[in-house]
């Protein structure tokens, strides 16, 4: 096996700023810790489940993505599947993983996403609506 880049070791920062979004700094969490270690030092930061939580909806209700959008290059910077691994976990650590998953709140104004979406119609259904 291959030594890790240098660029992996941000693997926890950029969860956490996935997480809680730009500006946030780790001391102790490192590529080789866990989830757990992660949301213990955010915690520690006042970043706890409840104001995650919080940032998430606020995000929601502005129309943006949660977790945090974050460029593609710094995802692959640390592996993909390594950084989809670990949010899955700190997300399901948190507890929030099902809280109104796939649920859209009518007030959120339409992102380009959701536009996309209700433009797409199968072949088959011709000029509907």
């Amino acid at each position: 096996m291959t030594a890790p880049a240098e660029d992996d070791s941000r693997l926890a920062a950029t969860c956490a700023e996935a997480l809680v979004g730009p500006g946030v700094q780790l001391a102790g969490s490192r590529d080789d810790g866990t989830p757990q270690e992660l949301l213990a030092e955010l915690a520690a930061q006042g970043w706890d489940s409840s104001r995650i939580r919080e940032a998430r909806r606020e995000c929601r209700a502005l129309g943006r993505r949660w977790p945090v959008e974050l460029p593609d290059e710094r995802i692959r910077a640390v592996g993909f599947a390594r950084f989809q691994a670990w949010m899955a976990e700190c997300i399901r650590l948190l507890g929030i993983d099902s809280v109104d998953a796939g649920v859209r709140d009518a007030h959120m104004p339409l992102d380009a996403e959701d536009r996309r979406l209700l433009a797409d119609r199968p072949p088959h259904h011709g000029a509907v609506g």
